[in-house]
C-alpha cells in the first residue's frame, strides 16, 4: 500500500490462512497508515467453500480460469 511515499507491507508465513473475513479486517488496518493508498493483495493460494463461489469471484474479477488453476 502506497500514499505519497508512505507505503505499508504485510507478509505472512504460508502456513497462515486468512479467511474473506479476516483479509477484510487486515486492509482495513493496513488503511489506517495511509488512507488515501492504494491496496494490492497478492497471494499463492486461494480457497473457496464452493465451485460456484469460485466461479462467482472469477466472474466479478474478470479472471479466466484454467484447468490447471484449479485443485479439488
Amino acid at each position: 500500500m502506497i500514499n505519497n511515499g508512505k507505503w505499508a507491507d504485510l507478509n505472512l508465513e504460508e502456513s497462515i490462512r486468512l479467511n474473506g473475513e479476516q483479509l477484510e479486517h487486515v486492509i482495513e488496518y493496513l488503511r489506517g497508515f495511509a488512507p488515501e493508498g492504494e491496496v494490492s493483495v497478492e497471494a499463492r493460494y486461494l480457497a473457496f467453500p464452493t465451485g460456484q463461489q469460485l466461479l462467482d469471484y472469477a466472474e466479478e474479477i474478470r479472471l479466466t480460469l484454467s484447468r490447471d488453476e484449479v485443485q479439488p
